[in-house]
């Protein structure tokens, strides 16, 4: 097969109008800012995307929060010398090349990895899961989130989703427990027994004798199970050992070594995937595979990304081998189009130029060539609040520039 070698790797800080405030436990600051990554050899390229964010990461502060300002730094001072000029068809050997270039920021490694997986598909001629070994899956569940805010509006927000076919929700918590128990309450009622009601409490309420108060009321009010309601792996545990309703880890769960340790420490019952916090494409399939072999369910969620990481979040659910729950994935289409007015819709706008397929409350998964999906480049640069590139020089060095 042609070599790919890679000639060009590109920033972007984007930032996305939000349709409404999504906001959750220890998030400070407004969603719709992502980091865009492209990569070219030649006359093919790939887009890559993550979002990261300062005030989120792991329990006690590892992993860390990450910003988009900060992984440009990364990408380019770090990682682009890494892979500039190797060949991208040796996937395999570009990423652990550029993991070489620096501990930690999973979040700037994914951007780039999915780039390289999208760059690499469409080059073939295939869809990304092909590459992961193959579709196992034709459609994937969704779940809208609610957001922090007052009962009233959830409420609404849960009514106008219903109605657009909606059959799981994701109900952020953790600042007023009691406020929560009456939330999940008036849910259930609202949605009747056949709707999945997940409750997210982002850490938010620990210590694991007060969690396991507050799991046993939600499971009373309604909910179907509880995602990280405290931060720490031995703290989890304790609340999934003690708790008749299923636990889900999340912060608790970001590289596959991090799942090895949850499965063999009995830590949760479900684990919550990322394509970005897992370090890209490559190892959130890991992770997967992790709970296929332990035969533990898991979602594949996000950060709220655009239709850039959200497909490469359908491709890596769409490959595994584990059960799949309802994920919290934006139904990604550009103004105007797309099934839905608030089922999914976390942005007014994308930069994908066709809507995804919503059909039952899933989302088709395409079979085009790599990611799936083509990008709009004027909306790109409409969104673009800043931009940088790294070139392979004459001499094969890397060259920076920006604007």
């Amino acid at each position: 097969m042609t070599r790919l070698p890679i000639e060009l790797v590109e920033t972007r800080r984007v930032q996305l109008p939000t349709r409404t405030d999504f906001r959750w436990n220890g998030l400070e600051r407004p969603l719709g800012e992502v980091l865009v990554v492209r990569v070219s050899s030649g006359e093919h390229e790939g887009f890559g995307e993550s979002v990261p964010l300062p005030d989120w990461g792991g329990a006690f502060g590892s992993p860390y929060g990450e910003t988009v300002s900060i992984d440009q730094i990364v990408i380019h001072e770090q990682l682009a010398p890494f892979v500039l000029g190797r060949d991208a068809m040796a996937i395999g050997e570009v990423l652990a090349s550029a993991r070489r270039g620096i501990i930690g920021y999973p979040y700037a490694l994914a951007a780039l990895d999915i780039a390289l997986h999208d760059l690499v598909g469409r080059a073939a001629g295939v869809p990304v899961h092909m590459l992961l070994g193959g579709r196992a899956r034709r459609t994937i569940p969704l779940a809208h989130m609610i957001g922090l805010m007052p009962e009233e509006q959830a409420l609404e927000e849960a009514s106008r989703c219903l109605e657009e076919g909606c059959r799981a929700f994701q109900v952020k918590t953790g600042p007023d427990a009691n406020r929560d128990v009456s939330l999940v309450g008036r849910l259930r009622d609202l949605c009747g027994d056949s709707v999945v009601l997940r409750v997210d409490a982002n850490c938010g309420y620990g210590p694991p004798k007060r969690a396991l108060d507050i799991v046993r009321a939600l499971g009373d009010a309604g909910a179907n199970f509880v995602e990280q309601p405290v931060g720490g792996r031995e703290e989890l545990a304790m609340v999934t050992r003690h708790s008749a309703l299923p636990i889900m880890a999340d912060e608790d769960c970001w590289t596959p070594h991090d799942a090895v340790r949850l499965v063999a420490d009995g830590v949760a019952d479900i684990i919550s995937v990322y394509v970005a916090k897992s370090g890209g494409i490559a190892g959130a399939s890991t992770v997967t595979r992790v709970a296929a072999a332990a035969g533990l369910p898991h979602d594949l969620n996000g950060s709220l990304e655009t239709g850039i990481g959200n497909a490469a979040s359908l491709q890596v659910a769409a490959a595994s081998q584990a059960e799949l729950l309802a994920s919290v994935l934006p139904v990604s289409a550009p103004t105007s189009s797309g099934s839905t007015a608030a089922f999914g819709r976390y942005f007014t706008d994308d930069v994908i130029t066709s809507p995804m397929k919503l059909v039952d409350g899933s989302l088709e998964v395409p079979d085009d060539p790599g990611l799936g999906f083509e990008v709009d480049r004027g909306k790109l640069d409409h969104y673009t609040v800043e931009r940088r590139e790294s070139r392979l020089g004459s001499g094969g060095e890397a060259e920076a520039s920006g604007e």
